[in-house]
This record gives structure tokens, C-alpha cells and sequence, in this order.
């Protein structure tokens, strides 16, 4: 048996048992009234290297979000369909599929399909995709899915999108739907503002001059959001507006700042403190 042959079997055979020995792990929370009860689970597996390799060559751990009480079943189908397409966008592959499980598995077939065509291949994998609910009241359901990957190449790639969900309708909101009526450009023009502040950028320079990528070099607010107690995140991931050199940016604004600019049924409790990590 020629030594090629001989590490992709042994490769093939550490991945039927691997596939084994996902880790899921569920977590839930009750809240209190005009809010959704909801579960994560974390799906988790780690592929042996070939013979000549140690460790792992692809570490998987996807979670998935199921919303399980709190509003009519036909709200929480509306969300869950949402979410799950959501994190059907994370999979890059040709096969796309929306839950954790067809993921992983479509990762184990391109990295098996890898070793098959290149033995020597030695870059190790991982794949790592998470979901927060930072907001889930007054009507209001805000989910974070963040995902974090290798799968080849010159660095590592992330990013993060939110997702504002009405708890009674399942509509998934814009930020004009937040927002007053006729507000947007003011709101703009500070988030501009803040932009230039945090990389002092001067009022007389482009923002392309800056190194920033706006369309017609024109300030844009990210469809990005978080809203939560603490006020409104705009997150742009890498490459939305910068080169990967000047990583994420993130514009913040306090609730004191926002709150004359939402709409009165979504307006928040407040809590003291500082800004958490987005």
C-alpha cells in the first residue's frame, strides 16, 4: 500500500469516529413577561490529523438557537426560519445547509476531499459559530451570531451580525423601524461624526482619504445593530469598510444619547454602568 493512500484511510477512519463525539450542551432562560423563552445547544467535533500530523486537524463547535415558548407558534417558526437562515449563510459551501449538524458535516466532506487529492496538505482547520441574546424585552428579541474561522488562507476570518426580532410578530426590524419617524440623517450625521472622532479623521479630509470605503465616499450606518439598555451599537465587520488591517469598527452610542430618537413602545430600562463588549 503506497504511504498516500495509507494516511487518507487512516484520515477517513479518524473521522467516522470523531463524528461520534459531538459535545451538545444546552442552555436555557426564562425571563419574565413580554419576553421569549429560548434554548442554545452547541454541537462540537474534532477530527483526528492524518498519521503523519498530531492533533486535530478541523475543531468544529457550531451553536444552534431555538425559541421555545413566550408567543404563538406561528412568531417562533417565523424567528427560528429567520435564525436558521442566518446561520445558513455561515456555511460556505456549495451544499449550503441551515443547521449545525449539515455544517459540520459539510466541512468534514471538503476537508476529507482536501487530504484525498493533497496527503501533505498540513493546515489545520477550525470553525467556530455562537449565538447572544442581548435583548429580550418590551416586545423585543436581539440576537448576535458571531462566527469565527480558518479554512485556508492568509489569516483567520470573523464576523458578527444582529438580529432585532418583534416577540409579538416575528418581524425581523430595520433600524427605521426603531427609530422616529423622519430621524435617520440626524442620526447619521452624529454616527459620522463619532466615526471621525475614534480615528481622527478632520471634518476637511474624505473618509476615502482615511482609508475608509464607503460607497461614493459617503458616511453610511451599518445595518449592523445592537440595541440594548445601554444604548446602540453599529458594527461594521472587517472588510465592510476598511481593510483587514484596520479590523472591525464599532460606533457607540450611550442610552441617553439614543433615546430621543426611538420610538416610544421600544423605548428601555436603563442600566448603569459601562458599554459591555459587543
Amino acid at each position: 500500500m503506497r504511504l498516500s493512500t495509507f494516511l487518507t484511510f487512516a484520515f477517513v477512519l479518524g473521522v467516522f469516529c470523531s463524528c461520534e463525539c459531538s459535545n451538545p450542551e444546552t442552555v436555557e432562560n426564562l425571563n419574565s413577561s413580554d419576553s421569549l423563552t429560548f434554548e442554545i445547544t452547541t454541537l462540537e467535533k474534532a477530527l483526528p490529523c492524518p498519521a503523519h500530523m498530531s492533533g486535530n486537524c478541523l475543531e468544529i463547535s457550531i451553536q444552534n438557537l431555538r425559541v421555545t415558548a413566550g408567543a404563538p407558534d406561528s412568531v417562533l417558526g417565523t424567528i427560528e426560519g429567520s435564525l436558521a437562515q442566518a446561520l445558513s449563510s455561515t456555511d460556505n459551501n456549495d451544499y449550503k445547509t441551515n443547521n449545525a449538524e449539515g455544517i459540520a458535516q459539510n466541512l468534514i466532506a471538503e476537508y476529507q476531499q482536501i487530504i484525498k487529492e493533497l496527503p501533505d496538505y498540513g493546515m489545520a482547520w477550525n470553525y467556530q459559530s455562537y449565538y447572544d441574546v442581548f435583548l429580550n424585552q418590551q416586545g423585543l428579541f436581539g440576537v448576535q451570531l458571531s462566527n469565527n474561522t480558518f479554512t485556508g488562507g492568509a489569516h483567520p476570518n470573523s464576523f458578527t451580525t444582529y438580529y432585532t426580532y418583534s416577540s409579538h410578530t416575528g418581524k425581523k426590524l430595520d433600524l427605521k423601524d426603531l427609530l422616529n419617524e423622519g430621524q435617520t440623517p440626524e442620526l447619521e450625521a452624529l454616527a459620522e461624526k463619532k466615526l471621525r472622532d475614534l480615528y481622527e479623521v478632520p471634518s476637511n479630509q474624505t473618509l476615502e482619504d482615511a482609508g475608509f470605503w464607503f460607497e461614493n465616499n459617503v458616511f453610511a450606518l451599518s445595518e449592523h445593530f445592537k440595541y440594548n439598555p445601554q444604548g446602540l451599537y453599529f458594527w461594521y465587520n472587517q472588510y465592510e469598510i476598511a481593510s483587514y488591517a484596520f479590523g472591525p469598527v464599532e460606533i457607540f452610542f450611550s442610552y441617553d444619547e439614543i433615546k430621543r430618537f426611538i420610538r416610544p413602545q421600544y423605548l428601555l430600562p436603563t442600566t448603569a454602568g459601562e458599554p459591555s463588549e459587543i
